[in-house]
């Protein structure tokens, strides 16, 4: 059996307001993967990237905010056909500022965890939501 396996890294950062809410951004209809679907911050981060520089870049450049405080709280593995995808889960939380999306989204919510758990989106968000806040939900 001939198999290309591929293992790739990817990274999600949790971000809560001061009022404890999540930042949740919408997908737009065009994304390659979960179209329409509610995402968090997060990208690749590239060979030879540190991770925490790349997890705050993504934010900065999917968000328009800025989250020095990142703390790495979780890590989410699955398999997806040939490829192992490797999810960095991050915390953090930000003061009032401005979020200014990127062209890979089209809307952005401030909501609760039990918002976020109720929004359309995949397993990995919802698994990172319920390790962050230690959620039982059947989602």
């Amino acid at each position: 059996m001939n198999m290309c396996m591929i293992q790739k890294i990817t990274q999600k950062a949790l971000i809560t307001n001061s009022e404890g809410k999540i930042l949740a951004i919408r997908r737009t209809e065009t994304a390659p993967s979960h179209p329409l679907c509610w995402d968090m911050p997060g990208g690749a981060c590239e060979f030879g990237e540190d991770p925490k520089t790349a997890m705050t870049r993504e934010v900065k450049e999917e968000a328009g905010i800025s989250c020095p405080s990142l703390v790495l709280f979780h890590v989410v593995s699955h398999i997806n056909g040939e490829t192992q995808w490797i999810t960095l889960g991050w915390a953090g939380a930000i003061n009032d500022q401005d979020v200014s999306l990127s062209y890979e989204h089209d809307e952005f919510r401030w909501v609760t965890v039990q918002e976020f758990l109720e929004l359309q989106s995949w397993e990995t968000i919802y698994e990172l939501i319920k390790k962050k806040f230690m959620v039982n939900a059947n989602v």
